[in-house]
């Protein structure tokens, strides 16, 4: 028997009793319903297609990602900027697009199903951003990567700030195809310094504040390791290789941590093994997983106001200190003259009473 019924046909108690007799669908709309209400986006599935929770209608349910043989599986949206910069050059230019094409096959495409799936969009760079194709252009691994072996080579400049600064203006953005939930990756191939790197550290960091990870592959030997760690800021998301001839040698090694990198935000969380040993996408955990995202962010954004009231009131507590110390010099510069005017006063009277005994002595020479 359901614990908590009683002649009005059970309540609260009898429903969290009943949990484990729920079916998987009850279950699922149980979590979406406790992520609706952590996240604070009441209108976000009816929005999205889903149905309306209080409405007569049942809430459609989203439907499952196809689980494919093999492959990465994940609900991510990755950014990769090509470096097309003059050193490069033609023919490692060409490299870099196999080295693309090969990571890109190793994860499983969105079908446009609801939260499920890889999206990739391309940026070349040099003195301009160009940006290839979008997030949302192709659902088949031959049209991804036919569009990615048609990208021309442009030459010029290494304006590695611009790329990342369209990342964070464009690349994301709903008509573009970004993804609302959708863990945000951006891979950074380059074979040199940016000519701007104080404003490339700058619009990294703004790229990570917009909740996005930065994966930094330098090519070469004209690389600044310095600048790779400050792109990415995660010395686990830097790679290095010495020249485009064996940059298909950590292509492996770049789909695993691009894989891991979604796991761990959220958007591919462990529910078995494929086919290449990757780890695959779990609806349910994937809800309970961002759940945990929202509320991590919430501490987060609390112990950060905390911290600046802390701050704040240290700040106060300094300027206070500070008057205080300067009201006291004040006194005591005002006690200093007090004590100097004391003492010319004392001198001035012993001026004038030598100037009476002058007088006398003066007074009494004449009538001598």
């Amino acid at each position: 028997m359901v614990m908590g019924q009683g002649n009005n046909g059970g309540n609260m108690g009898g429903n969290m009793g009943g949990m484990q007799q729920m079916s998987q669908q009850q279950q699922q709309m149980m979590m979406q319903m406790m992520w609706q209400q952590q996240t604070g986006m009441g209108n976000w599935p009816q929005q999205n297609g889903w149905g309306g929770w209080g409405h007569k209608q049942q809430p459609q349910q989203p439907q499952q990602p196809q689980q494919p043989n093999s492959g990465c599986r994940g609900f991510a949206d990755v950014v990769i900027l090509l470096d097309s910069s003059g050193s490069i050059g033609e023919e490692s230019f060409r490299k870099q697009l196999d080295f693309v094409s090969r990571v890109v096959s190793s994860f499983q495409l969105s079908s446009g199903q609801a939260r499920s799936g890889y999206q990739f969009s391309v940026v070349s760079f040099s003195q301009a951003v160009k940006e290839e194709f979008s997030l949302n252009r192709f659902r088949t691994q031959q049209q991804l990567r036919d569009a990615i072996s048609a990208i021309p080579f442009m030459g010029e400049n290494t304006d590695t700030h611009k790329a990342l600064e369209y990342s964070l203006r464009n690349s994301f953005r709903s008509e573009k195809g970004g993804r609302f939930g959708a863990v945000k990756i951006v891979v950074v191939i380059t074979d040199g310094r940016s000519n701007q790197p104080t404003e490339t550290e700058n619009m990294a960091n703004e790229v990570r504040k917009m909740g996005a990870m930065i994966v930094a592959i330098g090519v070469g030997s004209d690389v600044d390791p310095d600048e790779l760690r400050k792109i990415s800021a995660n010395s686990s998301n830097v790679f290095r290789v010495e020249n485009y001839d064996v940059l298909g040698t950590i292509a492996e090694t770049v789909e695993r941590r691009t894989c891991d990198i979604t796991i761990d935000l959220g958007g591919g969380v462990s529910g078995g093994q494929s086919g290449s040993g990757s780890r695959t996408f779990e609806w349910q955990d994937y809800i309970k997983c961002t759940m945990e995202q929202e509320l991590m962010k919430k501490e987060r954004e609390s112990a950060r106001k905390m911290l600046e009231a802390l701050e704040n009131a240290k700040k106060e507590e300094r300027e206070r200190r500070e008057e205080i110390v300067h009201k006291e010099d004040d006194k005591m510069h005002m006690e200093a003259m007090k004590e100097h005017f004391h003492e010319l006063v004392e001198m001035q009277h012993k001026m004038d009473k030598l100037g009476y005994t002058l007088m006398e002595m003066k007074h009494g020479f004449y009538f001598m």
